[in-house]
Parts: C-alpha cells; sequence; structure tokens
C-alpha cells in the first residue's frame, strides 16, 4: 500500500487515509505505518435526527446530497484502482462542515491479494450473512450493496433501509429476504405498508425517481454489478444523479428540509399550501384532496393526520403507556439539561473567584462559559 500512495490523487471533494511510510524499531522490525491524520467527526456522529438538528443546524438536505456524492466519488477513486474499501459503514467516514469526506481504516482495505477481513451484518450482501469475513474476496455486488445501505441512509438523516415498523424480525433477517418497506411507483413489490413510524415516508418522497428507483432495485437485488467494469458504470451512474438532484436543490426545484412533513408534489400540479395548527410546520396537499377535506375545522399537516390515526388505533392501556415513555424521555432530557446548567455556573462562579490567579485564562473561561449559560437561557 505503502508502494502505491502516489496513485491515490487529492481532492477538493474527498481525502483517503492512506498508508504513506513504515515504522521500524531498532531492531528493524515492523510495528506500524504512519498515515495523515484526517479532520472531521464521523458520519455515524452526525446522522441522528436528533443530534443533527441540535449539533449539526449547518447540514440541511443539500449537504447530504453532497455528502452522498462525495462518499461515492471516494469509493470510485478506489475501484478504478482496484480496491474495494469492503468495511463500508458510518463509522469509517469523516466528513467536516464543508462537506469534505475522509474515508479512513484504510488497512482493512480489499487490495491485491489482501481480503478485507472485517464487516457488518447490517451492511452485508445477503449471500454474504453468516460467514466469516476472512473466508471471501469481496465481489462488486458486496460492494455496491454497502454503497447503497451508504447513500439511502445519508438521505435518510441515518435510518437504515431494511427497519420497518414494528421491528418483528431483525435488520439482518429483513436483508436476507430483500424486505424493503418503501414505495417506488416503478419497481414492483414495493410499498409503504411497513415503513417506519415517522417523517421517513415524507423524507423518502421527496427523493428524486430515478435515486429510489436504483436504491430500491439494488435492495431488492433485482440489479447487481457482475463485474469490477459494471460497478464503476452504476456507481458513476448513481453520482449524476445525485449532481441533478443537488441542482434541482440549488434551484428551487426540490424542498432543502431535512424533515419535511408533507408528501412531494411536482411543481406543474395545483397545491394548498399552510401551517399546521397541531405542529405549526408548513405543508402541501395536492389540491384535489384539499378540496375534499377543507370543510373540516383543522386541517392538519400529513405528518400529524397520520399520527393522529395511528394514537386513534392504539387501545387505551398502549396510549397510556406511549405517553407515559414521552413523558419520562422529556423528564430526562430537562434532568440532564439542568445538570449541565448548574455545572456552567459552577465553573463560571470559580472562574471569578480565580480570577487574580491568571487574569488571562479565566477571563477567557468566563467568557466561554457565560455565552454558553445565555445560549441556553435564550434557547
Amino acid at each position: 500500500m505503502v508502494k502505491n500512495k502516489d496513485k491515490i490523487p487529492a481532492s477538493r471533494n474527498f481525502s483517503i487515509a492512506w498508508p504513506e511510510d513504515l515504522v521500524y524499531n531498532r531492531r528493524g522490525e515492523f510495528v506500524g505505518y504512519v498515515m495523515r491524520k484526517m479532520k472531521g467527526v464521523s458520519l455515524l456522529s452526525v446522522l441522528h435526527p436528533q443530534i443533527i438538528k441540535n449539533k449539526y443546524q449547518f447540514f440541511k438536505r443539500l449537504e447530504l446530497v453532497r455528502i452522498a456524492k462525495n462518499v461515492l466519488e471516494a469509493l470510485d477513486c478506489l475501484h478504478d484502482r482496484g480496491i474495494f474499501m469492503g468495511d463500508i459503514n458510518l463509522r469509517n467516514i469523516l466528513v467536516n462542515r464543508d462537506c469534505h469526506v475522509s474515508l479512513i481504516d484504510t488497512d482493512s482495505y480489499q487490495f491485491g491479494p489482501f481480503k478485507c477481513k472485517v464487516g457488518r451484518p447490517e451492511f452485508t450482501h445477503r449471500d454474504r450473512l453468516g460467514r466469516e469475513y476472512s473466508e471471501f474476496f469481496r465481489e462488486p455486488k458486496d460492494e455496491m450493496f454497502g454503497m447503497a445501505i451508504l447513500v439511502f441512509m445519508i438521505l435518510m438523516v441515518g435510518r437504515h433501509p431494511y427497519t420497518h415498523v414494528g421491528e418483528v424480525e431483525s435488520i439482518t433477517e429483513n436483508i436476507r429476504k430483500g424486505y424493503f418497506p418503501y414505495r417506488v411507483s416503478s419497481v414492483e413489490g414495493t410499498s409503504y405498508e411497513n415503513t417506519p413510524v415517522g417523517p421517513w415516508a415524507f423524507i423518502w418522497s421527496h427523493i428524486p425517481l430515478e435515486i429510489k428507483e436504483f436504491l430500491a432495485l439494488v435492495f431488492t437485488y433485482q440489479k447487481e454489478p457482475r463485474s469490477s467494469y459494471e460497478l464503476r458504470v452504476m456507481t458513476k451512474s448513481l453520482i449524476e444523479m445525485l449532481k441533478r438532484y443537488e441542482k434541482e436543490i440549488e434551484s428551487g426545484k426540490r424542498l432543502n428540509e431535512l424533515f419535511p412533513r408533507y408528501w412531494y408534489i411536482p411543481l406543474n400540479m395545483e397545491k394548498y399550501t399552510g401551517n399546521c395548527p397541531k405542529c405549526g410546520h408548513y405543508f402541501e396537499l395536492h389540491k384535489n384532496y384539499y378540496e375534499q377535506i377543507k370543510h373540516k375545522k383543522e386541517i392538519l399537516c400529513p405528518y400529524c393526520h397520520k399520527m393522529e390515526q395511528i394514537v386513534s388505533k392504539m387501545t387505551p392501556k398502549t396510549r397510556s403507556l406511549a405517553t407515559t415513555k414521552q413523558v419520562t424521555v422529556t423528564a430526562k432530557n430537562d434532568e440532564y439539561s439542568a445538570i449541565k446548567t448548574a455545572i456552567l455556573g459552577l465553573i463560571f462562579l470559580f472562574s471569578i473567584i480565580c480570577l487574580p490567579l491568571s487574569p488571562a485564562f479565566f477571563m477567557l473561561l468566563i467568557l466561554l462559559t457565560g455565552y454558553l449559560l445565555l445560549k441556553k437561557a435564550i434557547s
């Protein structure tokens, strides 16, 4: 790998933590290698609804599309050199606020006679499930399957494509069965029947049809690359789709919101627009559908309407348990918030007392804690 370091190009959109030199001890024995330290946070740390809302507000849908595109470009760079990442997952990719991505853990990549001996079941093709990763070489279909899951999870803010409502079966069982719970009009056998509760179906509806079709065909095993050439053709095709999606968001043809609460409606169709009286969010409805329900006292956004339907079907006991769980979670969050505020307050007071000991340091600490306390008070 060190001998091939010059074959890995520099890019504005991505970096690859490639080994640059070998390290030996005094006796001339190999002990490791040197690689550049990559900056950023793992996609796993970013792609969660609450985390991205609270900590990474600068990531909107446009940024997620760019991240997905940049990841595919980085992986295509590896494939062009006969290298498979193999252990594709959210932990092995870093991202910064400029959407620059970095591929890490390169020591496990499949390269020449060296297998990728690690992996994660939730990113593994059904033909490999239950086998030791050291037993086989990754094939193009393995790489594409992991890449498709990665793109889906980026666009769907961390949601796995094989998670379905009720969680009756595990993700790996759904992978075995090719059970993908999202509807694509052009892909046979897909529906919204068991889509997870929440905004997921609405998010999925706003993704361009060509991308949804591509991913659904991979997840239902109707489309797989049989060679490295076909893998690269499919990858480049998906990259071009994401570029078109990026331009549509930039031009205003597609929504830039992360969590829409209504179904996608094409620009050329008549629609009703409003703000939901229950959650306050903006939403759109087909004009024909609006005409059917406009007599109602309140017109809710599709998300709140769906949630009301779910609650109405619950038994009193189930409804009580759901409410109790929600109150418990809220109480815990409030408790953690109070503890954080108390700690900041103590640091603030301690800094004021110790100010004469080191004016510059403690003044900086006072300003920082004061800012954080003010920010929490405002929010």
